[in-house]
């Protein structure tokens, strides 16, 4: 997968920008607050439909505009395509091959992006709902029916919870719902853990290789299930052994909602032991992983996105982390500052207030 062009009207400080960027390797140098993570930001919406930093959507309009504009040139398959996205204070368009895309939910998984934000540090010690998006947020890129098992269990959760809610409460609905959401919710806990399993299968020489280190480093899917027996039994007996507190607290107590996903450093809880380099590695080793797993289950390198990925970093294991990218993975980093090495192994871009200068 290769984009080929990306057109921007009005985006965040991004005016009118047309960028090509090369099939490979992508820098792109600038003082802070001249476009470049706003660039990546248009790249991932424009994939996604959603973007990274902000949940308003009309705070990615530049400043006296009523709409702005992504669009992507990308081939995938040997094939080009083209998708658009406008958007309004109060929504967006998606048009992708000139047909308009009706639902988000029809259009993730068309163009596969991977980003990587400095913020995103914070997931390792952050909630465990933080972490659960990580994981959705991936897992919905290369599994089309990931998405559709976890919207539908969202939605009997939200059911079976306003039941429970409910004056007087019917015991009977309440059955109906409950078996309902067992069975989604139990196809959602096996596919997380059959994804964290897979995971786990290159996480750790991948962070070995980021730090040179020999420290082993593991991410544990914690839902109170043994995924070794029936889940579906196994979740239907600890809905049973919560009855009370449901009574008592109107809402359902166990299930996937309740998931987390821990970082652990040789056995022991990252949260409590990792630096902030540390914590770093272990999201950016997550990341490169999730490229591979799209690789895998797509047949299709990603678009992977780094944005200040370098700064924390000395010269020479910046190289050292930027050679271990793929040559196959269209890759677009963001940086401060342009290193000799560079021009050796991509294409750098300048950019200066919201202009990408193209040499």
């Amino acid at each position: 997968m290769i984009i080929e062009s990306v057109g921007l009207r009005h985006f965040r400080n991004l005016e009118s920008v047309t960028f090509k960027p090369h099939h490979g390797l992508n820098f792109m140098v600038g003082a802070n607050g001249q476009g470049k993570t706003n660039l990546l930001e248009a790249i991932y919406f424009g994939a996604t439909t959603r973007s990274p930093r902000v949940n308003d959507i009309k705070a990615m309009i530049a400043h006296g505009n009523d709409q702005a504009m992504v669009e992507l040139n990308y081939s995938r398959e040997l094939k080009s395509h083209q998708s658009k996205i406008v958007i309004y204070p109060l929504g967006k368009t998606i048009i992708h091959d000139g047909t308009i895309i009706k639902k988000a939910s029809d259009y993730i998984g068309k163009i596969l992006t991977v980003l990587f934000l400095p913020s995103d540090v914070t997931i390792v010690d952050g909630s465990p709902s933080m972490r659960r998006k990580l994981i959705d947020e991936e897992m919905v890129k290369g599994d089309a029916s990931y998405l559709t098992t976890l919207m539908k269990t969202n939605a009997l959760l939200k059911q079976r919870n306003l039941v429970l809610k409910s004056e007087p409460m019917d015991p009977d609905y309440l059955e109906v719902i409950s078996k309902q959401w067992l069975q989604a919710a139990s196809a959602l806990i096996y596919k997380r853990y059959q994804f964290i399993q897979w995971l786990n299968q290159c996480f750790p020489l991948m962070y070995s290789n980021i730090m040179n280190t020999s420290v082993k480093a593991e991410i544990h899917y914690q839902c109170g299930i043994d995924p070794n027996a029936s889940i579906l039994i196994h979740l239907q007996e600890k809905l049973e052994q919560s009855k009370k507190d449901e009574m008592r607290y109107r809402i359902t107590m166990v299930g996937p909602q309740k998931d987390d996903i821990r970082f652990f450093l040789d056995g022991k809880d990252a949260r409590t032991i990792a630096s902030q380099g540390q914590k770093r590695a272990l999201i950016l080793s997550y990341k490169l992983c999730i490229c591979q797993w799209i690789k895998e289950v797509c047949h299709q390198d990603p678009i992977l996105l780094l944005d200040d990925v370098l700064s924390e970093l000395d010269g020479l294991n910046q190289q050292h982390f930027v050679e271990m990218i793929s040559t196959t993975t269209q890759t677009m980093i963001t940086t401060t500052h342009k290193s000799d090495w560079f021009d050796q192994l991509g294409k750098v871009f300048p950019i200066d207030h919201g202009r990408i200068i193209d040499f």
